[in-house]
C-alpha cells in the first residue's frame, strides 16, 4: 500500500527519478537510510518519530508534515478475545471523551464531584457504564487517573515538549471538533 501511495505522490507532483524500494519490515527500512541506500522514508508519522527520537540524533531527521494517506492504526488482539477487544475499545473512546470533555489527570478529582448526570455515569460516579463492557463502573476514571485523556498522552509522547514533535492540528489526530477524525461513540 506505501508504494502505491508513494508512487502516486511522484507522479502528483511532478518528481521525476524518484524510485520506490521497498523492505520488508520497518528494521530493514531503517538501516537503508542509515546507510545511504534511501535519501528518504515513509511510513506512519508516529513510526518515524518514534524511530528519529530513538536515533542517536533525532535533529538529524525531519518528518515532513504532509500526509499523504489516511492509515488507522491500532492495537490488536486474538480473534477469539472479544471481552479484552472491547475492553480495550471502549478504554480508548472513554480517553478521546475525556479529552473531548476536558477532563484530566489534574482535574480529575474535581470532576468526580460534578453535578452533571453525564460525568457522573461516564467516570462511574454511582454507577456507569463499566457493565456494559465488562468492566468496572468507574473504568474511565482509573484510566485517566493512570494515563490522562488521549490529548494528555499525546503530548507526553509527541507533543511540543518531545525530541519529535507531530502536531496534532489539521490532522486525523485532532480532536473531531477541531476538524480531526479523533471521536467516540456516544455514552448515552
Amino acid at each position: 500500500m506505501t508504494e502505491t501511495v508513494l508512487t502516486s505522490a511522484f507522479k502528483a507532483n511532478g518528481w521525476q527519478g524518484s524510485k520506490v524500494l521497498t523492505y520488508e519490515n520497518l528494521e530493514k527500512l531503517f538501516a537503508a537510510l542509515n546507510s545511504g541506500r534511501c535519501n528518504a522514508m515513509s511510513t506512519d508519522k508516529s513510526a518515524l518519530a518514534a524511530w528519529a527520537g530513538n536515533s542517536p540524533k533525532p535533529s538529524d531527521y525531519l518528518i515532513l508534515p504532509e500526509t499523504l494517506d489516511k492509515s488507522p492504526f491500532a492495537g490488536f488482539v486474538a480473534a477469539n478475545d472479544s471481552k479484552w477487544r472491547n475492553a480495550l475499545r471502549w478504554i480508548t473512546y472513554g480517553l478521546f471523551q475525556a479529552e473531548e470533555s476536558d477532563i484530566t489527570q489534574a482535574n480529575l478529582e474535581e470532576k468526580l464531584k460534578s453535578d452533571d448526570p453525564f460525568v457522573q455515569k461516564f467516570l462511574g460516579v454511582g454507577g456507569g457504564y463499566g457493565k456494559d463492557f465488562g468492566l468496572p463502573d468507574d473504568f474511565v476514571a482509573q484510566a485517566i487517573k493512570a494515563m490522562g485523556n488521549y490529548g494528555e498522552i499525546y503530548a507526553r509522547n509527541l507533543g511540543p515538549d518531545t525530541s519529535m514533535f507531530l502536531d496534532r492540528k489539521g490532522t486525523p489526530n485532532a480532536l473531531w471538533t477541531e476538524g480531526g477524525a479523533i471521536y467516540s461513540p456516544l455514552w448515552n
